[in-house]
């Protein structure tokens, strides 16, 4: 994935920059130890790479319908906690907490159809309410960087066009800067309290007697979330990503029997959004929200928790992997690594079998543009190696001159095909 994915170990933070490789070896990778359901993959000169599982059946809803018929089955189950306040929200209080802010937006927005609204947020329960409120209104979630300056803020608010910004109150002093940059008016809602007087979004969500959202159906081609990747030539471009996008790579990419996960990924990444939000969402899981990586925050919620799957960069694979204070009883529940945004290394790999020998450890390809394309099937775990392609994806490695595919172990451009890929980039 080739853009930030954020927090460098500097004091209490952490600091995570992933790439994207632009030119690869195409190498094919042939099944030892697999299902019979996984078809026998095989490249030879000029062939497409198809996916060796079977293709999924494309949801064809917009990504709030989608979920909510999903969260029947488990409404009252807790969904997010804050690791910090534990603050909770089940997933019943999640999609009723999501209609208050979807109608809040009708009212704010009375004579936008499809607003974009852009976030500078920290990852929190409430962020998730609001994240899905925006979808079930039928708006386009489009999230910053809270580590942006000023500058960098006003451009992507002013590329994606968005019509109102929801901001977390310790950076309440970056938005006021960004207007001044902007040169303009423009409405602000807070998530929590304000300290210049602007409406608070978690009375919103808390209001038992706010209206909630009478939500129709959504065209699940159309955009739904806007990130913006750094990655590419210029000034990091807006990817639309429509809400079929989105709901066909949760079934890509969930895996069985994961009860709790920590939610560590950035929520304004595509990683924070494709790997953590959606699949708690589709299978149940609790997640522990955590604002920013505090290593004794992050420690203590592992001992507390008992969590079953982390979706990790290396980085953190690796301080899981050294830090004393982690041990091999405090990962006995730990049955998978789901790892992303730059290549794992076989040292800190071998590191984690070392405090959790039975875990697997499943390393993802993908990127802002194609979310998640390729993954480590359970049955063929293979240190050092990605990748499988996930269902409904094929790839092709072409030269980069004559554009002609290519065969194995032959330097050139990667091309992948799924149905998870954006729209297009905006503008």
């Amino acid at each position: 994935m080739r853009t930030q994915i954020m927090k460098l170990f500097r004091g209490n933070e952490m600091r995570i920059f992933g790439s994207r490789f632009v030119t690869t070896t195409s190498h094919p990778r042939h099944a030892t130890d697999i299902s019979a359901s996984i078809k026998e993959e095989s490249q030879e000169s000029g062939e497409i790479i198809y996916s060796p599982f079977p293709d999924l059946k494309i949801p064809n809803k917009d990504i709030f319908s989608f979920f909510y018929d999903v969260n029947k089955s488990w409404q009252h189950k807790t969904f997010t906690e804050c690791g910090l306040s534990g603050k909770k929200y089940t997933f019943g209080q999640t999609m009723d907490s999501a209609l208050r802010w979807g109608e809040a937006v009708k009212k704010i927005l009375p004579n936008s159809k499809n607003p974009t609204i852009a976030f500078i947020c920290p990852n929190s329960p409430d962020f998730v309410c609001l994240f899905l409120g925006t979808l079930a209104a039928g708006g386009i979630v489009s999230p910053l960087n809270p580590l942006y300056t000023p500058v960098e803020a006003a451009n992507q608010i002013r590329d994606s066009g968005a019509e109102l910004l929801v901001v977390d109150p310790i950076l309440e002093p970056l938005v006021d800067a960004v207007l001044k940059v902007l040169g303009k008016p423009m409405p602000v809602v807070v998530n929590g309290v304000s300290s210049s007087g602007r409406p608070n979004a978690q009375e919103v969500l808390a209001d038992p007697n706010a209206k909630m959202l009478d939500f129709k159906e959504l065209d699940p081609n159309s955009a739904a979330f806007l990130p913006y990747s750094s990655g590419t030539t210029g000034n990091p471009k807006g990817v639309k990503l429509s809400h079929n996008a989105l709901a066909i790579n949760t079934c890509m990419v969930s895996r069985d029997h994961q009860e709790v996960q920590i939610g560590i990924l950035p929520l304004f990444h595509i990683f924070g959004v494709a790997a953590t939000l959606m699949p708690g969402l589709y299978l149940g899981m609790k997640t522990i929200t955590m604002p920013k990586f505090d290593p004794n925050l992050f420690i203590s919620t592992i001992k507390k928790h008992g969590i079953t799957t982390f979706q990790a960069v290396p980085l953190l694979c690796k301080f899981i992997a050294s830090c004393d204070l982690i041990t091999k009883e405090d990962l006995k529940s730990t049955h998978s690594f789901v790892i992303g945004g730059s290549p794992l290394s076989t040292d800190v790999a071998y590191g984690l079998k070392n405090k959790a020998p039975t875990v697997h450890i499943n390393e993802g390809f993908g990127m802002t543009e194609t979310l998640i394309t390729h993954g480590t099937p359970i049955l063929n775990e293979t240190i050092g190696s990605s990748l499988r392609l996930l269902p409904n994806a094929k790839a092709k490695v072409v030269d980069l001159d004559t554009r002609e595919m290519l065969p194995p172990n032959t330097p050139g451009e990667l091309i992948v095909q799924s149905p998870s890929s954006m729209l297009g980039y905006h503008k």
